[in-house]
């Protein structure tokens, strides 16, 4: 007689709470590589980065100081107060190494919540539980949270400080917390998730996609359920919850919208500010298929797109067979998981690159396959759950190899070609010797009495190193003189090296060639095609400027430092070493001669016939000689002659345009440095602008005004003609119709 005994052994109680355990302690490895990381940083926010660091500053100081501010309104206005919850959330402080931090590790944190969030139960096993902190581990790994200083030669869709990975991972967390109220049936989890949705316009404007699919997610899973049951009182109870959940949504969508619209945020000028940096990113970078793989292995890694495809296809060629049983979904959800993960990277995809800045702007992509992943993340695990245990072991070593990977690239100085290999930048601390180098021309600056103007061939990211000291000082002490860069990329147009931009600066920064062969092949190159191949050309035509073409050598490290000693020598000698080459139209058009003799201005004026206003006298300082308006469907083009009747002094002086509608709102406004210029020909001194803005519609739009302004000390000069207001400081004029 055969006696079998049956020895049940129960689980530790503990064993259940390993896999959390796990995951927190990942999380603190990760959170302390990047913060060894950051507390190296020695270059400041830079660029965009910058904008969010400002945006922050304004707004805790406007506190600080006991006044009342629109956290819309506080500027940068372009940039929207969500941000600040990721860049200085529990106030502001000058050390940026905190705020760099932040970008990177509270996306990672997100993802890990929206993780959980969308895939944990607690009738889950204690083997589910496993393969949940798997994928969030695994999740949280993908390159594009990590790449911090921008470096030559290694890719990076974002450096730290900017927000696009803290937008993806709100925007994951938002979808995570739509499909548990609609597993759940539960109001308070779509409230929650409307209102991180809704956070997410206040993050970034294309927030506003993210909001739409996580409602139309949560409408589509609610009717998928009301018409997927044949039992009445779920149907009833369901259809109820879509009704109040409609309502809901609608009052936060509706409140954070308004908030963004009838505020500068999302104000005509904002828009079409980025509607014209977007139209130049598109003209400017071409798709092709080596660069679309290059951007998705920089962001994704090549795993992530796989696991995609395996879902999708588990989805169709298994879907209908596999085992529900213990699960809260149904067949039909699991399919809609299917369908709603490849809507979001079909939009997402459309959006990156037809609608917004084109391949090489991949971070504008980065919200939709977070949002993908999260809404394939119950359908992977009970996929995972139905694999045998081989299989089940090797899925999770298969996602536990690029954690461990990450957290070996974080705690150790890896080399370049392994961060290429993973797709990640961890540079940190690269350009010390060019932050300082720009540190000492802002010291030496500081006893001058105005700012003064430097131009950037930017060559590289040793250069965006060097600018950043300048606009971060510009930031933090507003009242001290430093020097502001100047770009031949504005964003507003198409990127040309202007040469009144560069005679009329005091420094010239920029990389040398010192490869002689190099040099000698950008000089050969007689017919530069684009921007990149004149800018070559102009770093080759740089490295070898001496005392003798009007320049001296202030400082030197890996990039060249140049003061401009005489601008008149300087002028001779580009036009001179120019004029045996063939440029772009555009080229061309920007590098006109703009000064012009009382003879050439009145002859042009005859010919002219959208004048708007002569001879407009700005005492004791400028004249405008003539200012025209010119109106067309893409946009309103002001060209305005003016002289210097004398000296600047110690103040730098602008003309400012304001497009006002009519009721006298400023629309849009921009505005001309009007520098110490010097002319070439004595009897040449009327210089001409042009002021283009780019197209608003009819806006109400009614008419232009102009002044003469000191943004420092807010001094303007008076007008003596022209119907004017701000007592006598602005001149106004109609904007022709279209």
């Amino acid at each position: 007689m055969k006696i079998e005994i049956n020895i049940d052994i129960p689980t530790p109680s503990f064993a259940k709470f390993l896999p959390h355990v796990l995951l927190g302690v990942w999380l603190v490895l990760i959170g302390a590589g990047i913060w060894q990381h950051a507390a190296k940083a020695a270059q400041p926010p830079i660029y965009d980065s910058l904008t969010y660091f400002q945006k922050a500053r304004n707004i805790w100081t406007a506190i600080y100081e006991g006044k009342l501010v629109n956290p819309f309104n506080a500027a940068p206005t372009f940039r929207p107060p969500g941000t600040v919850v990721m860049s200085y959330p529990f106030g502001f402080s000058a050390d940026y190494r905190t705020f760099y931090f932040r970008s990177v590790f509270f996306p990672v944190l997100c993802l890990v919540l929206a993780v959980y969030t969308s895939g944990y139960s607690k009738i889950m096993s204690n083997s589910e539980k496993w393969d949940v902190t798997c994928f969030a581990m695994f999740l949280s790994s993908i390159p594009m949270f990590y790449h911090f200083e921008r470096v030559t030669g290694i890719p990076s869709p974002v450096i730290w400080g900017l927000v696009d990975s803290f937008l993806a991972g709100s925007a994951a967390l938002g979808v995570a917390f739509c499909l548990r109220s609609i597993m759940y049936s539960s109001m308070r989890w779509l409230l929650a998730a409307a209102a991180l949705s809704g956070f997410c316009l206040l993050i970034k404007p294309s927030g506003s996609l993210v909001m739409a699919l996580t409602g139309a997610t949560w409408v589509g899973g609610m009717l998928f359920g009301i018409f997927g049951t044949e039992d009445p009182g779920a149907r009833k109870q369901k259809t109820g919850l879509l009704i109040r959940g409609v309502l809901a949504m609608g009052l936060i969508y509706g409140a954070v919208v308004g908030m963004s619209v009838f505020s500068r945020y999302l104000s005509l000028e904002n828009l079409s500010f980025g509607k014209a940096a977007i139209k130049v990113m598109h003209d400017e970078m071409k798709l092709t298929p080596a660069l679309l793989l290059k951007m998705i292995h920089i962001s994704f890694g090549e795993t992530l797109p796989l696991l995609f495809l395996f879902a999708w296809s588990a989805a169709l060629g298994y879907g209908r067979r596999i085992d529900l049983s213990g699960s809260l979904l149904t067949r039909g959800a699991f399919f809609f998981l299917a369908a709603v993960s490849f809507l979001y990277i079909a939009v997402g995809a459309w959006f990156w690159i037809v609608v917004s800045g084109g391949v090489t702007q991949v971070r504008y992509f980065f919200p939709f396959p977070l949002m993908a992943a999260i809404a394939v993340v119950p359908l992977l695990l009970l996929i995972v759950k139905n694999l045998p245990s081989r299989g089940r072991v090797l899925v999770r070593l298969m996602l536990l190899v690029p954690a461990l990977n990450i957290l070996l690239l974080l705690n150790s100085a890896p080399s370049s070609a392994w961060q290429r290999w993973t797709g990640v930048n961890l540079s940190t601390g690269i350009h010390r010797e060019e932050v300082e180098q720009a540190k000492r021309l802002v010291q030496d600056l500081s006893s001058g009495g105005k700012n003064v103007f430097l131009y950037s061939l930017h060559s590289d990211a040793a250069t965006s190193a060097f600018e950043g000291v300048g606009a971060f000082e510009a930031v933090m002490n507003p009242a001290k003189p430093v020097f502001l860069t100047r770009l031949p990329v504005d964003w507003q147009g198409p990127a040309v090296i202007k040469l009144d931009d560069i005679l009329t600066s005091k420094y010239v920064i920029f990389t040398p060639i010192r490869k002689a062969e190099e040099k000698e092949a950008a000089l050969a190159q007689k017919s530069p095609r684009d921007y990149w191949q004149e800018q070559r050309l102009f770093l080759g035509l740089f490295t070898d400027l001496t005392g003798k073409d009007g320049v001296e050598v202030v400082s030197e490290t890996e990039v060249r430092l140049l003061k401009i000693v005489d601008r008149q020598r300087l002028a001779v000698s580009l036009r001179e070493k120019l004029k045996d080459y063939s440029w772009r139209p555009v080229f061309e058009g920007a590098n006109a001669d703009r000064w012009l003799s009382q003879g050439d201005l009145a002859e042009l004026l005859r010919r002219s016939d959208d004048v708007a206003i002569r001879d407009v006298l700005y005492s004791p300082r400028y004249k405008v000689h003539a200012l025209s308006l010119a109106r067309t469907k893409e946009d309103v083009l002001v060209k305005v002659w003016w002289e210097q009747i004398q000296n600047d002094g110690d103040k730098d002086w602008y003309l400012f345009c304001h497009l006002l509608d009519d009721k006298g709102t400023i629309l849009y406004q921009k505005q001309v440095l009007l520098a110490d210029r010097v002319p070439l020909q004595k009897d040449r001194k009327i210089q001409f602008d042009t002021v283009r803005f780019p197209s608003i519609g009819d806006a109400g739009l009614r008419s232009l005004a102009f002044g003469v302004y000191n943004p420092p000390s807010s001094a303007f000069f008076h007008a003596d003609s022209g119907t004017r207001d701000w007592d006598n400081r602005r001149v106004i004029v109609p904007v022709p119709k279209n």
